[in-house]
C-alpha cells in the first residue's frame, strides 16, 4: 500500500442488480476514501534501513499453494474488456490532514464474458475502497499478493452478455517513479508539481483498477480534472476544457478524443504548468512540451526538427500512416526510464529530450535522436500477447531507432553503433551460464517481477534482416503490421509473415525463417564460431566466458545454430555461406602456407563470436600492421573485442588479444578505440589496485599520443594544466563558462580530480543551478571523480534525499562513485549498509537495481571479494530487507574467525586443579559445522563473552556434547531464536553471544551459542578469568624499556566504556584485524603519552582511506592499532570502528 493509507476491513461490493437485458449488468461498488495516516513506523527511511511495514485492516495473505484463481497472478480468460471510461483528479498540494498528495478517481470498465462465472477479478494495486450499504450482497476483498481486487458474485454472468463494473477509488500521488505518480522541480524559487505515469510493464493497476495485461486491449476514454493555470494531457486530443465545481471547489474538467484499442501499459495522462511548441508534419501535429524556463530557453528545438522527419521515415519504411492525429513529446523532471512510448503522449528524462547548443555536446545530440527513434516506431500498433516475448517490441525498436536517427542526422553514420550500444552490450550477458532464452515460456513469466528487458533482441533482429536482404525483410515486416494491427502476437507470427515475404521472392534459405530463427529465440546464448585455415574446418559452440561454469539450462537444439556466415578472403568478399551443423568443412576457406587471410562475419552482422587458428590470427595481425584499412572498419573493431573475450574464455592467451591493440598507433577512426577502451577497461579495473597499473597506463599513453596529435587542430595544447585552468576560470566567473560543451565532461572530471573542496563545493552548486539537464550531468558524473574519500562519501549521503539527487538518478550516482578506484569500496560499503532503503527503493528487477549492482562490484576479482558478494546475497534471500544484515554477518565473522584463531593456534591454560575436575572438553561432533573445536580451555572467549550482536539470528546450532557435572546442550538447525527462547530447558537468549555460567559440579560451566549462521557451542567446567579490562590488575611494564608504566585514560565524558590504567596487552588479539571498510563514526581520544604526539578527539566523522586527523593517519579498512617509534619504545593507536568507542595510547611494546 501506498503510505498513510489503509484497506478498512469490511470492503466488498455490496450492491448488484443483476439485469436481463442483452446490453449489460452494472455492478455498483462505490467507495469512500479514508484519510487515515499510516503508523510512523509503517515506512522506509532512508537512513534507518528498517524494514518496510503496512497496516491493513483487510485479510489478504494465502501463505500455503493455493489453486484458487485470485492467487494466480494471471488473469482467467472468462472476462474480456473493450472498454474503459476513467476520470482522475491529481491534488497537487498535500492533503492538510495526511500531508500526503493524493488523486481520487471513477472508473466504468465494459466487458464480455466469453465463459459463463460468478467472479470478476480486475487488477488493483494501492488503491483504497471502502464499503457502502446496498440492496444486493456480494463478497470482495483485496488480495494483495496477486494485486487483485477479487468480487464473488451472488448470481452468475453469462457466457456472450456484456456487463459494466462502476467502481470510485483514491490512490496516493507518490514520488515511486511508477504509476500515477509525482515530479517535483523548482522553478522561481518555487517548488512545482507534476502528476504524470509509466504504466509499463504491470502499474496502470496502480491508476484505477483494470484488466492489466497486454493482450487485455480496450478502447479508453479519459477525463482529468485539474487546476487552474495547469494544462492536461492524455494519449487522446484533448476535445474541450471547461470550468466545473467539483466537491466545492472550482477546477477545471478537460476531456480527450477515444484512444485506438490499445494495451493499458501505453496509457499516459499528465497535468502540469508545462509550456509546449509545436509543428504539424503532414496533418500530424506534434508537439514538444517542458518546463516554461525550457522551452524559453529553446531547448525543445532540436527534437520538435528531428520528429517529423523521423515519423515520415516509418511511415514511408511500414509503408503505413501514423495512425494518430497527434504527437506529445514531454520532457519530465523525474523519470525512471530514458523514456516510454506511451501512444499520442511520449514521456522523456529531460536529458533524453531537451537539447541547448550552449551546454549540449554532440553525444547529447545523438543520444536525443536516437531515443526519439526508439519511441516512434510503429510498434504499439501491433504489441506482444505476454511479456515473455517483450524481447520482439524492444528487439525492433532497438534496431530500427538507429536507421531512424540515420534518417535524421545522415551524415553521423549512425548506424553501424549498433555493434558497440547493443551487440557488445548483449553479448557481455548473454556469454554466462546464468543467461536465458530470447523468448521463454509463458508460465516461466508470471509475477510483476519477473518481467525483465535484459534482452531485447536487436542484433539477432539485425542479422536476419542481412541475410533475408533488407527488402524482404520490409515487406514481411509490412505485411506483418497490416495482418495484426491493433492486436496481439506472438513471435512466430512474424516468422510466418516474413516467410510469406520470402516466398514471394528470389531468395534462397537452406530452410524456413522458422527454422533458423528459432535456434536463436529458444536457446540461451549464442555460437562460437571456429576457422582452421589449414584445413577449411570450422565448428561451432556454445560461447561462454567462464568455459568451466555449469549450464543448466537445455536446449531443445542441443546448442547449435544455423548459422549465416558472410566471409571475405586476402580482401575479396566471398559468397555466403551457412554452418547447420556443429562441424563441417568449406574448401574455399582453406589457406596455404604464406597464403592471404580470412576474415568470417563480414561487418559483423551475425550475432556470433569468431575464432581462428593461430596461423589465420597472425595473417590478420600482420594486416592491422601494415595496411589496416584493408579490413572493414567494423570488423577491425570486432577483432578487438572477440580477441579480448576469447581470451577471457581460455580460447586465445591474454598476449593475442593485447596484440590486436598494438596497430591503434595508426587508427583515427572511433569504433575501433572504443572498442578497444572498453576492453581494456576490464584490465583497468582489475588492476588498477596493483603494481601493473603503471606499465599499462604507460602503453596506453604510447599508443593514443599520435591519435591526440592526429586532432591538434581541435585539441590544441590541451593538457591537465589547461583543463584545470580552464575550470578555474569558470570557478572565477560562474557566468561565464567558455568550456566547450564537447569537453566538459572531460574537464570536469579531470579538474575535480585535480582538486578539492572548493573544487568539488563549486561544481556541486553549478549542478543544482544548471538549467538544462545534459548540463546537469556532466556534474553530476564530475562530482563522482574526486579523489578525497570524505566528499565521496558525503555524495553518497546525498543519494538517500531526493531534493539533492533526484530518485531516478540515485542508483547511477553511486556506480559513478564506484567507478572511481578511491570510491569503489566506499559505495560497496554504502549499499550495504543502506540495504533495506535502496532495496525497497529500486528493487524489484528494475533495470537501476541491476545496473546498480553490476557497477559497484565490477572491480571484484578476488576468492574473498566473492565471498563478500555472496553473503551480501545472504541478506538479500534471507532477511530480505535488513540494513543491520551486512554489519552484523561481518562483525560476526569477524570475531567467530578470532575465537576460532585462539582455540587453533594458543595452548591451552592449565584446569584449577582445585575443582578436581579432568581437563577435559568437548569437541564439536564429527561433520559439524565450522572447523573442529580443539581441546582448549574456555579462556581465550573471555574477550567476547556478553557481546552484543544487536539482535541477528538466523540460525543456531548447539552442538550435542557433555562435560561432567554438565546438562546436555542438543543441538537444533534453521531456528530463528526469540528473547528467552528455550532449548532443552537452557536459555537462548536473542540479543547476546550466549556465554552464560551456571553451577556446573564443582566448578562453573559456561555455554557459548553463535549466531545467525550455524556454528558450534562448547561446554566446560572451568573457570574463566576475569575481564581484563575491568576486573584484573594491570600487567607490569617490562623494565627493559625504563618507560614509566603511564597509560592515557579517555576524557571525563568520553565515549564507551573508561579505558582504564591498564598494559595494552589485551588487544594483542585486535590489532590489524579487517573490519571491511564499515566507518561510520570515529571517536579518537585526546591523550599524550610520554614522547607520542597528541591524537585529538573527533566525533561524528566517517573517516577514509589515508584520512589524517592532526597529521595522525586513519585507516579506514582496518582496526587501526598502529606501531610507531615513542621514546625508547613504541606507540601503540587503536581505532574501533563502526560505533564511537574510545581510543587510548600507549608507550608499550605489547607481547607478542
Amino acid at each position: 500500500m501506498g503510505k498513510g493509507f489503509f484497506i478498512s476491513k469490511g470492503v466488498g461490493v455490496v450492491g448488484i442488480v443483476l439485469g436481463v437485458g442483452a446490453l449489460a449488468t452494472i455492478i455498483a461498488l462505490s467507495v469512500v476514501y479514508s484519510q487515515e495516516k499510516a503508523r510512523a513506523d509503517g515506512q522506509v527511511s532512508p537512513t534507518d534501513g528498517g524494514t518496510a511495514t503496512t497496516t491493513a485492516t483487510t485479510t489478504a495473505t494465502t501463505p500455503a499453494p493455493s489453486n484458487e484463481p485470485w492467487d494466480q497472478y494471471r488473469l482467467p480468460k472468462s472476462l474480456v474488456p473493450y472498454h474503459y471510461n476513467v476520470t482522475l483528479w491529481p491534488r497537487l498540494k498535500p492533503d492538510p490532514v495526511t500531508k500526503l498528495y493524493i488523486f481520487t478517481g471513477k472508473s466504468t470498465v465494459s466487458f464480455e464474458c466469453v465463459e459463463d462465472t460468478q467472479l470478476i477479478l480486475i487488477h488493483s494495486n494501492k488503491l483504497n475502497y471502502t464499503e457502502q450499504e446496498n440492496k444486493q450482497k456480494a463478497s470482495s476483498w483485496l488480495k494483495v499478493e496477486t494485486q487483485y481486487l477479487v468480487l464473488q458474485l451472488a448470481g452468475p454472468l453469462v457466457k456472450g452478455q456484456k456487463y459494466t463494473l462502476y467502481t470510485e477509488f483514491t490512490g496516493e500521488l507518490a514520488d515511486d517513479l511508477g504509476g500515477f505518480y509525482r515530479s517535483e522541480y523548482r522553478e522561481n524559487n518555487e517548488t512545482r508539481i507534476v502528476a504524470t505515469t509509466q504504466m509499463q510493464p504491470t502499474d496502470a493497476r496502480k491508476a484505477f483498477p483494470c484488466f492489466d495485461e497486454p493482450a487485455m486491449k480496450a478502447l479508453f476514454l479519459i477525463t482529468l480534472i485539474h487546476d487552474h493555470g495547469t494544462k492536461a494531457l492524455s494519449n487522446g486530443m484533448e476535445t474541450g476544457t471547461i470550468n466545473s465545481i467539483v466537491e466545492g471547489k472550482n477546477v477545471q474538467v478537460t476531456s480527450f478524443q477515444q484512444t485506438p484499442k490499445m494495451s493499458t501499459y501505453l496509457l499516459a495522462f499528465i497535468v502540469s504548468d508545462f509550456d509546449f511548441i509545436n509543428q504539424t508534419q503532414d496533418g500530424v501535429l506534434v508537439r514538444i512540451f517542458a518546463r516554461k524556463e525550457a522551452i524559453a530557453a529553446g531547448q525543445g528545438e532540436y527534437a520538435l526538427n528531428v520528429t517529423g522527419p523521423i515519423l515520415k521515415f516509418f511511415e514511408n519504411y511500414y509503408n503505413s500512416s501514423y495512425p494518430l492525429v497527434k504527437s506529445d513529446q514531454i520532457a519530465l523532471p523525474d523519470f525512471n526510464a530514458g523514456a516510454m512510448e506511451n501512444w499520442g503522449l511520449i514521456t522523456y528524462r529531460e536529458t533524453a529530450l531537451l537539447y541547448d547548443p550552449v551546454f549540449s555536446s554532440n553525444s547529447n545530440k545523438e543520444r536525443i535522436a536516437s531515443i526519439i527513434s526508439h519511441e516512434l516506431w510503429f510498434g504499439n500498433l501491433v504489441t506482444l500477447r505476454w511479456w515473455n516475448d517483450l524481447w520482439l517490441n524492444e528487439g525492433f525498436a532497438s534496431y530500427v531507432e538507429y536507421l531512424g536517427a540515420h534518417e535524421a542526422e545522415p551524415d553521423w553514420n549512425v548506424k553501424n553503433l549498433i555493434v558497440l550500444s547493443d551487440m557488445h552490450r548483449v553479448f557481455a550477458v548473454d556469454a554466462l551460464a546464468s543467461s536465458h532464452p530470447l523468448s521463454s515460456p509463458e508460465k516461466d513469466i508470471q509475477k510483476p517481477e519477473q518481467i525483465s528487458e535484459l534482452f531485447d533482441g536487436a542484433s539477432v533482429l539485425r542479422m536476419l534482416s542481412d541475410f533475408l536482404t533488407e527488402d524482404v525483410f520490409k515487406q514481411g515486416l509490412r505485411s506483418y503490421l497490416k495482418k495484426f494491427a491493433y492486436g496481439n502476437t506472438v513471435y512466430t507470427d512474424l516468422w510466418v509473415q516474413l516467410q510469406i515475404a520470402v516466398n514471394g521472392s528470389t531468395l534462397e534459405l537452406p530452410m524456413e525463417v522458422n527454422d533458423i530463427m528459432n535456434t536463436w529465440v529458444l536457446q540461451m546464448g549464442f555460437p562460437l564460431v571456429t576457422v582452421h585455415t589449414a584445413t577449411g574446418a570450422v565448428s561451432q559452440k556454445h560461447f561462454l566466458l567462464d568455459p568451466d561454469s555449469n549450464v543448466t539450462t537445455p536446449s531443445p537444439y542441443n546448442y547449435k545454430w544455423i548459422v549465416p556466415i558472410k566471409w571475405m578472403k586476402a580482401g575479396e568478399v566471398q559468397p555466403a555461406v551457412w554452418l547447420q551443423d556443429k562441424t563441417a568443412t568449406i574448401p574455399e576457406m582453406q589457406v596455404s602456407p604464406g597464403g592471404g587471410w580470412v576474415l568470417v562475419n563480414l561487418d559483423t552482422v551475425g550475432y556470433y563470436r569468431v575464432n581462428y587458428d593461430q596461423g589465420n590470427w597472425n595473417r590478420l595481425l600482420a594486416v592491422l600492421t601494415t595496411n589496416h584499412t584493408a579490413l572493414p572498419l567494423i570488423n577491425r573493431a570486432q577483432l578487438i573485442d572477440d580477441a579480448f573475450n576469447l581470451a577471457r574464455a581460455k580460447e586465445v592467451s591474454t598476449t593475442l588479444a593485447l596484440s590486436t591493440t598494438k596497430y591503434l598507433l595508426k587508427e583515427t577512426e572511433y569504433m575501433p578505440w572504443e572498442s578497444a577502451l572498453d576492453n581494456l577497461d576490464f584490465f583497468y579495473l582489475m588492476f588498477d589496485r596493483s603494481e601493473v597499473l603503471g606499465p599499462m597506463q604507460g602503453y596506453l599513453k604510447k599508443q593514443v599520443t599520435p591519435l591526440f596529435k592526429h586532432f591538434e587542430n581541435l585539441t590544441g595544447n590541451w593538457s591537465k594544466t589547461l583543463v584545470t585552468g580552464w575550470f578555474a576560470d569558470w570557478m572565477k566567473a560562474p557566468a561565464d563558462n567558455r568550456i566547450h560543451p564537447n569537453l566538459r565532461s572531460t574537464v570536469y572530471c579531470s579538474a575535480i580530480a585535480a582538486g578539492g573542496a572548493d573544487e568539488w563545493d563549486f561544481a556541486w552548486d553549478q549542478f543544482l543551478s544548471a538549467s538544462i539537464a545534459s548540463e546537469a550531468e556532466k556534474l553530476r558524473a564530475a562530482l563522482a571523480c574526486t579523489k578525497q574519500p570524505w566528499l565521496l562519501n558525503r555524495y553518497l549521503e546525498y543519494t538517500l534525499e531526493p531534493t539533492l539527487i533526484r530518485k531516478q538518478d540515485a542508483t547511477s550516482t553511486i556506480v559513478y562513485v564506484a567507478s572511481n578506484v578511491v570510491g569503489q569500496p566506499l559505495a560497496w560499503d554504502f549499499i550495504r549498509g543502506r540495504w533495506a532503503y535502496i532495496f525497497n527503493q529500486y528493487g524489484g528487477g528494475s533495470f537501476s537495481f541491476s545496473n546498480l549492482i553490476n557497477g559497484v562490484t565490477k572491480r571484484f576479482s578476488t576468492k574473498f571479494e566473492l565471498q563478500q558478494i555472496l553473503l551480501l546475497c545472504i541478506c538479500c534471500v534471507t532477511v530480505r530487507v535488513s540494513s543491520s544484515c551486512w554489519l552484523e554477518h561481518q562483525l560476526e565473522e569477524k570475531a567467530h574467525k578470532k575465537l576460532r584463531r585462539l582455540l587453533d593456534d594458543q595452548d591451552p591454560e592449565p584446569l584449577p586443579s582445585s575443582l578436581g575436575i579432568p581437563a577435559k572438553h568437548c569437541p564439536v561432533p564429527s561433520g559439524g559445522i565450522g572447523k573442529q573445536v580443539k581441546d582448549r580451555s574456555i579462556s581465550p572467549w573471555r574477550y567476547v563473552y556478553e557481546k552484543q550482536m544487536d539482535r541477528f539470528p538466523h540460525t543456531i546450532a548447539v552442538a550435542e556434547c557433555q562435560c561432567e557435572g554438565c546438562i546436555t546442550i542438543k543441538r537444533g538447525e534453521n531456528i530463528a531464536p526469540t528473547h528467552d527462547m528455550t532449548y532443552n530447558s537452557v536459555a537462548i537468549t536473542q540479543s547476546r553471544l550466549v556465554l552464560r555460567k551456571e553451577p556446573c559440579g564443582d566448578g562453573m560451566k559456561y555455554r557459548l551459542v553463535w549466531h545467525p549462521e550455524p556454528v558450534a557451542v562448547g561446554c566446560t567446567c572451568v573457570r574463566p578469568k576475569k575481564r581484563l579490562l575491568d576486573d584484573q590488575d594491570p600487567e607490569p611494564l617490562p623494565s627493559s624499556l625504563g618507560i614509566p608504566a603511564k597509560h592515557c585514560p579517555v576524557p571525563s565524558g568520553g565515549i564507551g566504556k573508561q579505558v582504564k590504567d591498564r598494559s595494552i596487552s589485551p588487544w594483542r588479539y585486535v590489532y590489524e584485524k579487517q573490519m571491511d571498510r564499515f566507518p561510520h563514526t570515529i571517536a579518537v581520544a585526546e591523550c599524550q603519552c610520554e614522547g607520542c604526539i597528541t591524537i585529538k578527539r573527533g566525533e561524528n566523522n566517517a573517516p577514509t582511506h589515508d584520512m589524517t586527523y592532526n597529521s595522525v593517519a586513519i585507516t579506514q579498512s582496518r582496526l587501526v592499532l598502529r606501531k610507531e617509534p615513542c621514546g625508547d619504545g613504541m606507540k601503540y593507536r587503536l581505532v574501533w570502528h563502526p560505533e564511537p568507542v574510545a581510543v587510548g595510547c600507549t608507550c608499550v611494546r605489547p607481547k607478542k
